[in-house]
């Protein structure tokens, strides 16, 4: 393989093989540097251009009639694509179309990310919704995948992130989008923003098609998910890994879920059936039920806690503070495999409620849903979310002499001297927007993406947040074995948790009564405007609290409309 240093100017460069070039041209992430490299001379062109070519980011219209031209004029480019993120807004959406004919040619595209114009595109506010529709076809180039169309489109597709509205008439609708479930290759799947519902049953399925499809990974952001199709999607897959299931936190005109018998949601007990389809394999699961204002209510199923414990590959448990899979964690629901569970607000925080009880809630159902029914070793990692309006500093919560830092610290302690004691850990995270401004999921391109931040570890038992203060160790902290928690309503009342009373509405629908621990008011009766009563108490803890009138008038908790 001779060198060429008169056309290639770069003699020893000019003097490597082939293969080595690869090897080197495959390192640059620099795509001026590629460019560069490209215009040297032909040898180097040729080897170059792949790589130029393999991913490219579409965020304008305009841009895609040269990019067309380009890929056209030489089609071994279309099949240099490996990954395709199409992300644009609604001003820069004229010209997207033409992709309609170029994706399809693109054989060797194994990633591709379809984002289209959404209300909480920045700039525009929350509650109006574009007259727009996804330019990208995208239900017909799937189901032309997995119908036998030849030749097919996408037949190495391995990664899809979708976030598309695919006409005016049903902006939100699934629909004959759920082809791709039945895709040959995909193995990661991200579904945002839509109504995850459609014609086809799990009756309509050949058997030879389940448990058929490579996919591993499955994430809903900002659905709304209807058990009927959910089943179909979960008998697919071979062997799934992830499922990450966000319900809407923030649901728009057109897009409120509906209440509707034949069209059960996650909340359902029969949630668990379906996962049941995977759980020889499934690895990881978050599970948010959505908005606790939109939930839906159910008597828990009395098998759910043998039915969660049959997920025998679990490892890492992700729930939502008001999902109902917490009930079933409770009666001792957890597999013998899991390592970690994490406990998070996003329910409570998208419906803007606020004040030193969000805060507690957590703490008490981490206690009361996790640690009181373990014995072993298992991580729990608890993050207070962003939500709209971002906790501007949550280190205030936890640090300083005031009566309430030192109750919240002594929470926590309590709840860290349980873990160590079974040599596990705990911690405790935050959410926030650094720039200022807060975005609403899915986050869409150019928006900020709320960064975690830790603001506990049990590693270092008595320190907090970024300050690092040095706190004094507790004089009550005896044995771990004989450890209690205690919920605090003021400097000299401790409660045991165990002894709270629970309204009689959250008691009826077996729901987590999310009160701040001392007989006010909670908070679904708050924010429903229903009375929220208790029954007589059975102990003089809450005799005491409660007083002689079973019925408590809300004064503490607060609920922003």
């Amino acid at each position: 393989m001779a060198s060429n240093h008169h056309d290639c100017g770069i003699s020893r460069l000019g003097d490597l093989a082939d293969e080595l070039l690869l090897c080197i041209i495959e390192q640059i992430d620099s795509r001026q540097t590629l460019h560069n490299l490209a215009a040297t001379c032909s040898r180097f062109q040729s080897l170059t251009e792949p790589f130029i070519w393999r991913s490219l980011l579409i965020v304008n219209g305009s841009d895609v009639p040269g990019l067309a031209h380009a890929l056209n004029s030489r089609l071994e480019r279309i099949s240099s694509v490996w990954d395709l993120a199409v992300r644009y807004n609604e001003k820069d959406e004229d010209g997207i179309e033409l992709l309609n004919s170029l994706i399809p040619k693109m054989e060797k595209l194994r990633g591709l990310t379809i984002e289209s114009p959404c209300p909480n595109n920045y700039g525009r506010g929350v509650g109006s919704f574009p007259n727009n529709f996804t330019r990208i076809n995208y239900t017909r180039m799937f189901t032309d995948a997995v119908s036998g169309v030849q030749p097919s489109p996408l037949p190495m597709l391995q990664s899809l992130n979708l976030h598309g509205h695919k006409n005016k008439a049903e902006p939100f609708l699934f629909g004959k989008t759920s082809f791709i479930l039945f895709h040959p290759t995909l193995k990661d799947l991200t579904i945002s923003c839509t109504d995850f519902e459609a014609e086809i049953t799990l009756e309509d399925i050949p058997k030879k098609n389940l448990k058929s499809t490579p996919l591993e990974s499955l994430k809903f952001i900002e659905c709304n998910i209807y058990l009927p199709l959910l089943s179909v999607a979960l008998a697919l897959p071979k062997a799934l890994k992830n499922l990450s299931i966000g319900e809407r936190l923030h649901a728009l005109d057109g897009c409120m879920p509906k209440d509707h018998p034949d069209l059960p949601r996650t909340s359902h007990p029969r949630f668990l059936d379906e996962l049941h389809k995977q759980a020889d394999s499934l690895e990881n699961l978050t599970h948010s039920a959505g908005n606790a204002m939109l939930m839906q209510h159910y008597p828990i199923d009395i098998n759910g806690e043998s039915k969660l414990r049959g997920m025998t590959a679990l490892k890492h448990l992700e729930l939502d503070l008001s999902s109902p899979l917490c009930s079933y964690v409770r009666e001792h629901g957890l597999p013998e495999s899991l390592e970690k569970v994490t406990l998070f607000d996003s329910s409570i925080a998208s419906a803007r409620f606020f004040g030193p009880a969000q805060f507690q809630l957590i703490l008490e159902a981490a206690h009361s849903v996790i640690i009181q029914r373990l014995s072993r070793s298992i991580d729990v990692d608890i993050c207070w979310t962003a939500g709209l309006n971002p906790i501007a500093n949550i280190d205030s919560f936890w640090t300083g002499d005031g009566n309430e830092a030192q109750q919240n610290r002594m929470a926590v302690y309590k709840i860290a001297a349980i873990l160590k004691a079974r040599g596990s850990h705990l911690r405790l995270f935050g959410e926030r927007f650094e720039h200022g401004h807060a975005y609403i999921p899915p986050y869409m391109y150019g928006e900020d993406t709320p960064k975690r931040f830790l603001v506990y570890s049990s590693d270092k038992m008595f320190t907090f947040g970024h300050q690092n203060p040095e706190l004094n160790v507790p004089t009550d902290m005896g044995a771990p074995a004989v450890v209690t928690f205690w919920v605090y309503k003021e400097d000299h009342c401790r409660l045991p948790r165990e002894l709270l009373a629970v309204c009689e509405r959250c008691q009826a629908t077996n729901a987590y009564c999310l009160n701040n621990g001392y007989g006010t008011g909670c908070f679904f009766c708050v924010n429903e405007n229903h009375r929220c009563e208790y029954a007589p108490p059975s102990s003089p803890w809450n005799a005491n609290v409660l007083g002689s009138d079973s019925t408590y008038t809300l004064e503490s908790a607060t609920c922003i409309p």
